[in-house]
């Protein structure tokens, strides 16, 4: 399996290796040969034959499961020292991958693509820490696997009440579910009399958090995982909030697109295979975000 946290924590400096990643993209694989309708054996995980008579007659000929990410985002999706492809999501496609009996390609894209390249069929399953919205599922539907909640990172120092955000300054990324929770606070904040907040966007994650060490911006929201990998590498002049924005828990989903139910069903079993046996919980554990697990894993689609 790709290196873990543990290997990023000596890797140095994680906003730079976030920005780093943002520059270039590249694709990567993980499992065997592809080309055949023979499911690919000797990883960890036995296959479950069941689980991959559900995937789509397409996948199980190719025998490649086509991924893409974004790999900005640690400790969900992003480069290792060695620029391989590393995370949370990268590591539990791998397993769902043995468990389907597929190769796992994955493929590095601008953040902004990742929805619209599986609802317009180039990839298969896309993924980045993807919170399940309404306004996503016009294009895609999901495959639950995690739950988070929202906090706020800043300098070490600045504390930020997560529950009072008006008139503060806190940076988001374009298109981000957080740009959209930011836009709601404000104006709320608005109606009740008080000072709107300022909005810094960004094109990409790695920016985003960059502009918060450079006191381009005084915080941004992130789910409490993300922010507690940040504050525990080389990156400690940020800070993440102990609190959480209020009414901000949400899912996140493996993206698929919205009427291939076949290959939905065939990652939700395998997925809860993985729950079943232990492993999944476990393996969340070794992040440190086992309380983000699910008891079961679920599918939303619009």
């Amino acid at each position: 399996m790709n290196t873990r946290l543990t290997r990023a924590l000596a890797a140095g400096a994680a906003v730079m290796l976030l920005a780093t990643a943002c520059a270039g993209s590249n694709g990567g694989s993980t499992g065997g040969d592809a080309g055949t309708d023979e499911p690919t054996t000797g990883g960890t995980h036995a296959v479950n034959e069941d689980a991959r008579a559900l995937l789509p007659a397409s996948v199980r000929d190719s025998g490649t499961l086509k991924v893409a990410t974004s790999l900005t985002w640690a400790p969900f999706d992003y480069k290792d020292e060695n620029g391989e492809a590393t995370g949370i999501e990268i590591g539990l496609m791998e397993a769902v991958g043995e468990v389907l009996g597929v190769k796992i390609e994955v493929t590095d894209i601008d953040w902004q693509s990742l929805v619209p390249s599986v609802a317009n069929g180039r990839f298969d399953v896309s993924m980045n820490q993807l919170e399940d919205t309404e306004d996503r599922r016009k294009q895609a539907q999901f495959v639950h696997y995690y739950k988070d909640s929202i906090a706020v990172l800043t300098k070490a120092g600045v504390d930020i009440d997560p529950e009072n955000l008006c008139g503060h300054q806190i940076a988001v990324t374009q298109g981000s579910s957080q740009q959209g929770t930011v836009e709601r606070i404000s104006q709320e904040c608005v109606d009740a009399g008080k000072e709107a907040i300022k909005v810094e966007v960004f094109a990409e994650s790695a920016a985003t958090i960059l502009a918060v060490q450079n006191n381009r911006a005084e915080s941004m929201l992130m789910g409490k995982a993300s922010g507690v990998y940040l504050q525990q590498t080389d990156a400690s002049d940020l800070q993440v909030s102990e609190g959480y924005v209020p009414g901000t828990e949400a899912l996140t989903g493996l993206v698929v697109e919205k009427s291939n139910d076949e290959l939905a069903a065939a990652l939700q079993a395998a997925l809860q295979t993985l729950l079943e046996d232990g492993w999944y919980q476990e393996y969340l554990g070794t992040y440190g975000v086992e309380s983000g697990a699910l008891e079961e894993i679920t599918i939303g689609k619009g």
